[in-house]
This record gives structure tokens, sequence and C-alpha cells, in this order.
């Protein structure tokens, strides 16, 4: 009797806990398609920043992967593969897991993190800024602001100069 209770009451906080990822997920779409229109990325590090994120490459990955070509794959971003692994490590702790945040999950997490992090330094160096997926944005918003002010330091030297 009370393990059905705690069954639901279990239930009720995870479906309440996907209704919270709701509007998040609604603002990142909208998001997405802004940073599209405006810098022709929708990547957010890419687009406001102008230089390429960890995942950089993950979605030509994946597009190679699914045309077989897995060699190409393992060129766009190595660690391609390490998505639906966490996906499907998480959805297991989700459905599974008695604890809320079980400790070894919160460690794979880290290790993961650790990995990309370790992987995208090591593609910056070596590919970054020649070799696409590692390449700059000049439309990204933190260019366009250079030229803006580029333009408007410029604009100023000129106006002084016929002074």
């Amino acid at each position: 009797m009370f393990s059905n209770l705690r069954r639901k009451t279990n239930k009720a906080k995870r479906i309440a806990s996907l209704r919270k990822a709701v509007k998040p997920t609604a603002f990142l779409l909208v998001y997405t398609l802004v940073c599209r229109l405006a810098t022709g990325t929708t990547c957010f590090m890419e687009s406001c920043v102008g230089i390429p994120c960890p995942g950089c490459g993950l979605t030509r990955a994946w597009v190679a992967v699914f045309h077989l070509q897995f060699r190409q794959a393992f060129f766009w971003h190595p660690l391609f593969w390490l998505i639906p692994a966490m996906a499907l490590v998480w959805l297991g702790q989700w459905l599974w897991s008695k604890e809320e945040n079980p400790r070894w999950f919160s460690i794979f997490l880290r290790v993961c993190f650790a990995v990309f992090m370790a992987v995208y330094a090591v593609r910056m160096v070596l590919y970054f800024p020649h070799t696409a997926p590692m390449l700059t944005n000049p439309d990204s918003f933190t260019w366009r602001i250079g030229r803006g002010i580029r333009w408007l330091w410029e604009w100023g030297r000129t106006l002084i100069n016929r002074i």
C-alpha cells in the first residue's frame, strides 16, 4: 500500500519536473531561431562570441553517421557517440534510480564534462581558426559590435580631421 503511494508521488514529481522544463525549452527554441536568422548559426557561443563551442561539429557529425560516414563523423566531432550514451544513462537514472540525484550520476556528468573540455582544448590548438568546424564567425554579435565601434572611431577621427 505505501509503496504504491511512494510510486505515485515519485511519478507526480517527475511529471512536475518535466513541466518545469517547458518554458526554458520554448525560450531556447525561440533564441535558436533568432540566432539563426541574425548570425547564420544556432550555436550560442558562436553567435555571441564568434568562436566555436565545445560541441561544435556535433550536428555535422551526426549527419555523417546517418550517411554511414563514420570517419567523417569522427573528424567533425570525435565525441559524437557520447551524447546518446549520456542520454541513455540519464534516462536510466531518471526511470530506475530511487535517489533524486545519485552520487555516481554526478560523477559521471563531471567526467563527461572534463572529457568534452579536454577534446575542445586539443581541437582549439590543432584546428582553430583555419579548419572547419573550428572557424571564427565574423557575423557574431561581438564582432558586429566591434565593427560598429571601429566605424564610430573612424567616423569620429575623420570628423575631427575636417575641423
